[in-house]
């Protein structure tokens, strides 16, 4: 479940000024979600960040970049990064490509704003329908929680209706849309090729749904794997 608490990542770096510390932001998941990751939509500089698979397109690859006076230690007799796919000419290839053909600026705002309209239009039904539910988003991403409040850690995740979403999440599927998951802590993700069509058509069919799972009583619980 995608949740950003306003203020959080800018507390960090004022933290790590304050403390000379090092301020590390895992953009594994993020640097597919917004463009220029979490760093370039909150206006916060990390001192390093991971990068993962999204950035090549889904092939296997990762990255580390940061500030300069930090890489320039990773060099032999000094910080040592050895991997049998470093550098891998396929992957390299498709990043290359990814980054500079598919996830670009222009594309990745379209898809964000795609993902901003089907979340107003998500609010709009839920307020409408009587649901108590709560719609979070940003960047190309979204989800709906059927919770009383908005999940903002574990424990408010455990407070909401797994039941409900599982209903929403079948009603959503058998109308040809697949919304998230399938499992109540995903996300939607919108992509560089939905379409403004696609986006109305899943909103419709959540339409058509919402009166069901407002109605739905049947519980369902939440299983962990250890």
């Amino acid at each position: 479940m995608f949740f950003l608490s306003q203020g959080f990542l800018e507390g960090l770096r004022k933290l790590a000024d304050e403390y000379n510390f090092v301020l590390i932001f895992d953009e594994i998941k993020t640097c597919g979600k917004f463009y220029g990751g979490i760093s370039d939509y909150v206006n916060v500089k990390a001192d390093l960040i991971t990068l993962g698979k999204a950035i090549g397109g889904g092939v296997p690859i990762s990255a580390i970049a940061g500030k300069r006076k930090i890489m320039e230690t990773i060099v032999p007799g000094q910080v040592s990064h050895a991997g049998t796919f470093n550098s891998n000419p396929l992957c390299v290839a498709a990043g290359i490509a990814t980054l500079s053909k598919v996830l670009t600026k222009g594309a990745m705002k379209r898809a964000a704003r795609l993902s901003e309209d089907m979340a107003k239009a998500y609010q709009d039904i839920v307020e409408d329908g009587g649901l108590l539910a709560h719609v979070s988003y940003a960047g190309v991403s979204g989800a709906v929680a059927f919770a009383p409040k908005p999940i903002t850690d574990w424990r408010s995740f455990q407070a909401g209706d797994t039941g409900k979403w599982f209903a929403y999440c079948f009603a959503m599927m058998n109308r040809g849309i697949i919304p998230a998951g399938p499992s109540p802590d995903e996300q939607w993700t919108v992509s560089v090729v939905h379409t403004k069509e696609e986006i109305e058509e899943h909103i419709e069919a959540f339409k058509e749904v919402a009166p069901y799972v407002r109605k739905y009583d049947k519980t369902a619980e939440i299983v962990e794997a250890i």
